[in-house]
């Protein structure tokens, strides 16, 4: 039909696979929104469901590295939704939308996320690495993997301290991280697939992403950063995909905070 909407034909490439670790440089704690009873613990850590060990949500990281891209890409010239939902756009090329996802699409943006594609980036939760303490002589090791950092909050009228009690992961441990990249392949005119377009694409995307981490090294990773919780660095040790390795050590040392250990 000489009318018919023009489809776009794609197909995944690679599962690029970029693992490595997250180190707490200080306590770090992501809270479950519990509370407890007098004398209890006002934020409990989250932790996994089988073996009550703490880790870090994929869901957190990907949300911090994201927000934090927003807020620096283009020069911090993207406009902020009023509702202040996540950025969401109508250009195909949007690094943004392409590598974390974009909101549900509206009927005027359906064509455009249909020739930008799926969402290429896969946080995996990262799990607590239990050998590193010992592996990297971290000081704090308890049987639950965590401490209880005390504070105190300051009635400005009367000068009475509240006592608050927060748990979280010492300084000093790790979690395995894990992204996976979808690298896809565009169909061309002439019905064949490009691989050095599908690579070109996959490598400023990379890039974007090792920029994200070291964004969230330089800000923090959980609540209150801005009480000296959440620092944090990456170690990368490996990726599945061997173009990706050289990509990886091009940029690196442009991300402060993301480090390149392999064997």
């Amino acid at each position: 039909m000489a009318n018919e909407e023009k489809k776009i034909k794609m197909r995944i490439k690679e599962h690029i696979q970029i693992t490595g670790k997250i180190i707490c440089l200080t306590g770090l704690t992501i809270g479950t929104g519990d509370v407890f009873g007098i004398g209890g613990i006002d934020k409990e850590m989250i932790r996994t469901g089988r073996d009550k060990l703490p880790y870090i949500p994929g869901s957190s990281l990907k949300g911090k590295m994201r927000h934090l891209f927003e807020l620096m890409y283009n020069g911090g010239n993207n406009p902020i939704d009023k509702e202040g939902n996540p950025h969401s756009c109508d250009k195909v090329a949007c690094p943004i939308c392409r590598i974390f996802g974009a909101g549900k699409a509206e009927e005027t943006k359906t064509e455009v996320a249909s020739k930008r594609g799926p969402t290429r980036l896969i946080v995996r939760d990262a799990l607590l690495d239990e050998d590193f303490p010992s592996k990297h002589g971290a000081d704090l090791h308890t049987e639950q993997y965590t401490e209880i950092k005390a504070e105190n909050v300051i009635d400005r009228l009367k000068g009475t301290a509240t006592p608050r009690r927060f748990e979280r992961v010492p300084a000093g441990f790790g979690f395995n991280l894990n992204l996976v990249y979808r690298q896809f392949e565009i169909k061309n005119e002439d019905e064949s697939y490009s691989d050095e377009a599908a690579d070109k694409e996959a490598e400023e995307d990379i890039c974007h992403i090792l920029k994200a981490l070291s964004y969230v090294h330089r800000d923090y990773l959980g609540s209150s950063g801005s009480r000296g919780y959440g620092k944090v660095k990456f170690v990368l040790t490996g990726t599945s995909y061997s173009p990706a390795k050289n990509w990886i050590e091009k940029k690196i040392e442009k991300c402060p905070g993301v480090y390149w250990e392999t064997a």
